[in-house]
């Protein structure tokens, strides 16, 4: 039999054992995982990892996922920029490189490929967002990012003038213009275009409520810049430069008001397009 005061020790132990255990850990494989693991990903710049686990959250109804929606839809259409104008610049390297255009051509393939795919995820997961949120204003619970400036990549400029990049200059500047994309895109999603130090002051403090209105401004933006990615000069798929028009043209009517400049030439843009596009769809006999 034990002594007293051996039994008292054991006690203690198991108590403070107990104490100092902190929550049982996150399963993984659960929502709370994918969530936490987001939360992770994002401040170090890894916004595939990061895309994906916001969209596992979003497969079921869960306490994350009105949290998680806005972010995404921040998160892809930064993606989805950051995607197009590397196609675009790789695109511009390989008309300036005319003794060696072929791997410009097909990065600029390669890369327009994904901006297409991110476009249309992002137009479903707005198609979503406008029918479980279909009014009021938006929290934003993420941070703001840690990760790429506003103005484009010097190196991304050396491609763009014809210098022939090493593999490891396509992975460098894909992470570089993924990050730019996402921080413009945030900056967009709180009403600050382009205006990276205003976005961060105002991101200071989380979660951050952002009017409807800004939100959708930047959305409509970000869908008319997608639009790019199909038309007759680029890709070539006007079914899918419609999508991206009338998203737009959706978007900015909960935009702020109609008079705003911003908002006027933008409409007027989204409006010519649209035109245009018709017309190239009625000579096909769509």
């Amino acid at each position: 039999m034990l002594p007293v005061a051996a039994i008292i020790l054991i006690s203690l132990q198991l108590i403070l054992t107990g104490c100092s255990g902190g929550p049982p850990p996150i399963k993984p494989g659960t929502n709370a995982f994918y969530w936490q693991a987001a939360n992770e990903n994002f401040p170090k710049g890894d916004y595939l990892k990061t895309a994906d686990q916001l969209e596992r959250v979003m497969r079921t109804d869960n306490e994350f996922k009105p949290k998680a929606q806005p972010w995404r839809l921040a998160l892809l259409a930064g993606m989805m920029n950051g995607y197009r104008e590397l196609a675009n610049q790789y695109e511009q390297g390989g008309r300036t490189n005319k003794a060696n255009p072929g791997t410009f051509r097909k990065l600029a393939s390669n890369y327009r490929g994904m901006a297409s795919r991110s476009a249309m995820t992002l137009a479903d997961a707005y198609k979503d967002f406008s029918k479980d949120k279909p009014q009021g204003d938006v929290e934003l619970v993420f941070p703001y990012p840690g990760r790429g400036t506003t103005g484009m990549p010097p190196s991304m400029l050396k491609i763009a003038a014809g210098n022939v990049p090493t593999d490891n200059d396509i992975a460098t500047v894909e992470a570089a213009m993924l990050q730019r994309g996402v921080l413009r895109a945030v900056c967009d999603a709180v009403g600050a275009p382009g205006d990276a130090a205003k976005a961060q002051e105002m991101m200071k403090t989380t979660p951050v409520t952002v009017p409807r209105a800004k939100f959708e401004l930047g959305l409509a933006r970000a869908f008319y810049d997608a639009s790019e990615i199909f038309n007759p000069y680029k890709g070539s798929e006007p079914v899918r430069q419609r999508i991206m028009l009338e998203t737009a043209a959706k978007a900015l009517k909960n935009g702020p008001d109609a008079k705003d400049k911003d908002v006027e030439e933008l409409n007027k843009k989204i409006n010519g397009d649209t035109k245009a596009l018709e017309t190239l769809l009625k000579k096909m006999g769509r």
